[in-house]
């Protein structure tokens, strides 16, 4: 009984010694793999947090467009009233202004965002 005894225990260090290198080398591929997943993940939230960003500009831009559609839309057709005409060009270079402002601000908000 003592022999069978010593035989095993020799036999559970044998397959220790056999199976801790296959161990060691699945707990390194995981801890990488760990890592490469921590690493997609930051490159995600930092691709979410831009498009987030990027909504967010959107959205006003989307409204002026609207806004200067209707109001342009709305406008009478230009007649002979030279008085009337200037007052409607200067609404529109208002538009116009403000339009392009917030582009600007738009466009540099998603490039630095």
């Amino acid at each position: 009984m003592e022999e069978t005894c010593k035989a095993l225990i020799g036999n559970a260090q044998t397959d220790k010694e056999l199976v801790e290198p296959e161990v060691k080398e699945t707990v390194d591929r995981y801890d990488k793999l760990s890592f490469a997943c921590a690493q997609k993940q930051k490159e995600l939230d930092d691709i979410q947090q831009s498009l987030t960003v990027y909504k967010n500009t959107l959205s006003p831009v989307e409204e002026l467009v609207s806004n200067t559609e209707q109001a342009l839309a709305l406008q009478e057709p230009v007649i002979g009233d030279l008085k009337k005409n200037k007052d409607d060009l200067e609404k529109v270079k208002v538009l116009l202004y403000i339009f392009n402002n917030l582009k600007t601000v738009a466009l540099l908000t998603v490039l630095n965002g």
